[in-house]
């Protein structure tokens, strides 16, 4: 964070490498590839998507925390978010 003394106010500024995030996703998928337990034991781990990413979704409107399944599920199926899966195909 920094002050801004033009807009006199603070600035917040947040990094992540998310090349891990990224390399862990692909292993997991070339290893699981369909299913893939989440830590937890409960249903299929899907995703990893980084923390920087889902506070840019907010920031656009879109709260990963709030969306229903199907909205988070057609995000993700996007090509643009493909690295973002674990599961191979679709959510």
């Amino acid at each position: 964070m920094y002050f801004c003394p033009e807009r006199e106010s603070i600035i917040e500024h947040k990094i992540q490498d998310v090349e891990p995030v990224l390399k862990m996703n692909q292993a997991l998928s070339d290893q699981y590839g369909q299913h893939h337990k989440s830590a937890e034991g409960v249903g299929d781990l899907v995703a990893n998507i980084p923390m920087v990413v889902a506070e840019q979704w907010r920031k656009e409107g879109f709260n990963i925390l709030h969306e229903d399944h199907n909205a988070i599920a057609k995000r993700l199926n996007d090509p643009d978010y493909s690295k973002l899966r674990v599961k191979k195909g679709t959510i």
